[in-house]
């Protein structure tokens, strides 16, 4: 009611170029019967304010002819208009922009798109902080007034003297009232709104406020500094930034200010305005400080700013690896031929199997770049955590040692997931031998199940999540713990606290990677002495577990005599693969890379009965390539090949006519796989 009877006596400026956007302001202002001017270009917006004399004027910041900016500077530059209330409006709210609007003048910054319900109560809040200020202004001049009145009745006449106490008491019922307007006005306001003396006591305070300093009436603050409420280090911060604002006379704009660990059950971030009250005399008085709590957005700051550098070391990594993956291909492949031609006494053989074995270490490691790159093909069923947990147990028990207890407390309810069983229980291993790592004087180790529903108010609290059920996952130790550096960096590639050749740094990396492929988000929270726990949320599905499908015999693949154009831009890889095939039969057309393969499948007139290619090449890329070559030869089968998996390609896995292999691959396994593409009805 009070919002709607401010509006119905205020008239409303509304300078921007933007039609829906000034329909949709006139709209709501007009419904609780403001009276809006409104104006699409700067010069005419000034000369309607200079003639008008609105009470609140609403800016766009970017106009045709004058900007938002200007037209403030030159409204505060004219007397006649610069008690008008600006408040801007735009779609960029980046730092710079809004100190650039708060110097030209402005009192407020509203973000497109925006809501209406907001824009009403912030021309609301303005509207009224005006006419407070006015109202305020209005009392003290006529009191003054009044008291030299009643100061020169008094030499006259007790009669005069008796009208004028009576004139004084309707007077101070008169403040009071006002007072009791104030205090219901700021006491609506959800920001912490405070008044102190020079000296630095609190005058008065708003509900908000009151809340904030655990105080639950305004006696037991007021009269105090902040010197009686928090540590001696944050009260002096805040007393030297209020003596700066009283004695320069300059207000201080949107300061952001941290209330210590502790304090009011959080850490507190807020943004804080203080501004000098001056007397009729011009004199500094006092300071009135407005304080708006941001910690949610900063910790979705800090959020984002950690998702956009583990993506991006993610891409780095996967890039690498891919990179990488061709090269040990090669290595891998090279050797085997040579060791293939060797007899087993050959001094040469063990120097082959010596190279065999660090490739095969490094392709481990290039194996986790990948799963961290969120690159790495899965083999995706519906699992119940609470088994795999328990199928676990055994092997967690011998990993960790007799020092340490485990203890697992499973939820009664079915946490089925959609997950790759063998990347979960890599997930579960990685993070024991890690517990176990942090308790080196023993300890407990505990591991619990549960299930959870996530409303969009806490998923929005998580950058990664979406609204939903979830199964949580928690391993929890009591180890040695993790300070806040550490635990900022504790899933990023090759980073270990641990000595030099007792860890790689990537089985924390290994862990993050498979849970965000997995549609999960993993956190950390550790405090030094004592211990950490690790919550993992991973989607829950409806569905049982699938039953684990029966072992299948894998017999050495045959070669053919079919056609076969291979297609890779490795030089090393193309020749090692064309090697392999010939060896089995196969006639072998090798190509360099799109353009050039759909050259040389021109020139060839007999059939092509496969299409080996690598997904990424320059010039033309498998998934084009194959494209082209289908819709002139569509018998041809097509088989992928890349150093990681490619996301697109597994959504098309029902077509019969393509499979995908991941570099680097086994001789036997790419011969397997290209008998099934060829001869399916003949079992591989």
């Amino acid at each position: 009611m009070q919002s709607t009877a401010i509006l119905a006596q205020s008239t409303i400026l509304l300078i921007d170029d933007n039609p829906a956007d000034l329909a949709a302001l006139t709209h709501a202002l007009t419904a609780h019967r403001a009276r809006v001017l409104v104006a699409q270009r700067g010069e005419a917006g000034l000369q309607i304010a200079q003639r008008a004399r609105p009470d609140l004027a609403l800016l766009d910041v970017q106009i045709p002819g004058v900007d938002g900016f200007e037209i403030c500077r030159r409204l505060k530059a004219d007397p006649a208009t610069a008690a008008i209330p600006v408040l801007f409006m735009s779609v960029s709210l980046e730092p710079d922009d809004k100190l650039r609007g708060f110097r030209a003048g402005a009192v407020d910054y509203i973000a497109k798109p925006f809501q209406a319900e907001e824009v009403l109560a912030r021309v609301c809040t303005h509207l009224q902080l005006r006419q407070l200020s006015d109202r305020l202004r209005t009392a003290n001049e006529e009191l003054e007034q009044r008291v030299e009145q009643r100061t020169a009745q008094l030499r006259h006449a007790n009669a005069v003297l008796q009208e004028q106490i009576a004139e004084r008491r309707r007077a101070e019922e008169a403040l009071a009232a006002e007072r009791n307007l104030l205090r219901t006005l700021i006491d609506s306001v959800p920001d912490n709104i405070y008044v102190k003396d020079t000296a630095g006591r609190f005058l008065l305070a708003n509900a908000a406020t009151l809340r904030y300093l655990q105080a639950e009436a305004p006696e037991q603050l007021i009269g105090k500094t902040d010197f009686d409420l928090f540590p001696a280090e944050q009260a002096e911060q805040y007393f030297a930034d209020e003596q700066s604002v009283l004695q320069s006379g300059q207000p201080l704009v949107n300061k952001e200010e941290i209330s210590p660990e502790g304090h009011a059950d959080k850490l507190v971030w807020a943004l804080t305005t203080k501004v000098p009250v001056r007397d009729a005399r011009g004199d500094l008085v006092a300071l009135i400080g407005i304080s708006r709590d941001i910690t949610a957005r900063r910790r979705l700051e800090a959020q984002l700013q950690q998702a956009q550098k583990m993506e991006g070391i993610g891409r780095l990594a996967g890039g690498v690896a891919h990179d990488f993956n061709n090269l040990l291909m090669a290595i891998v492949g090279y050797a085997e031929l040579a060791d293939a031609g060797l007899a087993a006494a050959d001094p040469l053989h063990e120097d082959l199997q010596a190279i065999l074995h660090a490739a095969n270490r490094a392709t481990e490691l290039t194996r986790q770049l990948l799963i961290f790159a969120r690159k790495q093909a899965l083999e995706p069923k519906v699992i119940d955590i609470n088994a795999l947990v328990r199928n676990l147990e055994k092997l967690l028990r011998r990993l960790i040692g007799e020092e340490i207890e485990l203890v697992t407390q499973l939820s009664g309810d079915t946490c089925a997931i959609r997950a790759d069983t063998t990347q979960i229980e890599q997930v579960l291993v990685n993070l024991a031998i890690n517990a176990r790592d942090a308790m080196p004087g023993g300890g407990r180790l505990t591991i619990d199940t549960s299930t959870a529903v996530l409303d969009s108010g806490y998923a929005d609290q998580r950058l990664a999540l979406a609204p939903g059920p979830y199964v949580l996952l928690s391993v929890s130790d009591t180890g040695v713990g993790m300070p806040p550096e550490v635990q900022a960096r504790l899933f990023e590639p090759f980073f270990t606290t641990k000595e030099s050749g007792k860890g790689t740094g990537l089985g924390l990396a290994t862990c993050y990677g498979i849970i965000a492929q997995h549609g999960g988000q993993i956190w950390v929270y550790s405090e030094v002495g004592h211990g950490s726990i690790f919550r993992i949320y991973l989607p829950r599905v409806a569905t049982e577990a699938d039953a684990p499908p029966p072992a299948a015999p894998q017999p050495s693949a045959p070669g053919g005599k079919e056609v076969v154009l291979l297609v890779e831009d490795d030089a090393a890889v193309r020749e090692l693969t064309a090697r392999t095939l010939r060896q089995r039969g196969y006639t072998v057309i090798e190509g360099g890379d799109g353009l050039d393969a759909l050259r040389l499948a021109g020139e060839h007139a007999g059939p092509i009965d496969l299409l080996l290619t690598d997904l990424v090449m320059p010039r033309m890329g498998g998934p084009a390539l194959a494209e082209q070559l289908r819709a002139a030869r569509p018998a041809i089968k097509v088989l992928f090949i890349s150093g990681y998996a490619d996301a697109p390609l597994r959504d098309g896995a029902s077509d019969p006519g393509w499979m995908f292999l991941q570099k680097p691959f086994a001789p036997e396994l790419l011969a397997r796989m290209i008998r099934e593409l060829l001869a399916p009805a003949a079992g591989g």
